[in-house]
């Protein structure tokens, strides 16, 4: 498997939910992990096959192909720090619900988790629509089908794989800060 799948991969794997328990290993892989995949060479090696993808399927000139994968990139980038604080939240409310505490205790601590989950959540709805929207706006009908198609090919490509990699969507969610 290529490993420019990886971060591709992770939207759907954010979206879905996977590995909740990031948060609770964050301290041991900040220091065994290089930069953030969306920042390293596998981002930049991501964007070229991208650029590459989009003027095979699409017919694109390399110029407007570049336009589109640096969007692209700009979502990614979004929507996986989003996720990173999504999971992170879901790891606390593991952490409040398993604990001690009455059941208004625990209500009382989650209430404001909950507003910030919920905000994250949206953040990444919002950044969503504003990438096919500025997506859109470049393409005639037949391309933005055709855009649709190589996205949810890609993406169901990448899923796959990361079946096959433990410990893929960890790696792509671990802060580095």
């Amino acid at each position: 498997m290529r490993p420019w799948i990886l971060l591709l991969a992770s939207t759907m794997l954010l979206a879905q939910g996977q590995r909740p328990r990031i948060a609770e290993r964050q301290m041991l892989r900040e220091n065994r992990l290089g930069p953030r995949i969306e920042e390293g060479p596998l981002a930049r090696q991501l964007h070229d096959v991208r650029v590459n993808r989009l003027q095979e399927v699409m017919g694109l000139p390399q110029a407007q192909a570049r336009q589109i994968a640096d969007r692209w990139g700009a979502y990614d980038r979004e929507f996986l720090e989003n996720a990173r604080r999504i999971q992170a939240l879901r790891a606390q409310f593991g952490q409040i619900l398993v604990g001690p505490g009455a059941e208004e205790d625990k209500s009382a601590r989650l209430k404001p988790l909950l507003e910030q989950f919920l905000d994250h959540r949206r953040r990444q709805a919002d950044a969503k629509n504003r990438f096919e929207d500025d997506i859109r706006a470049q393409l005639s009908p037949a391309q933005q089908a055709r855009l649709i198609m190589l996205v949810e090919n890609m993406t169901r490509k990448i899923q796959e794989g990361l079946r096959n990699r433990p410990g893929a969507a960890e790696r792509l969610l671990a802060p580095n800060d």
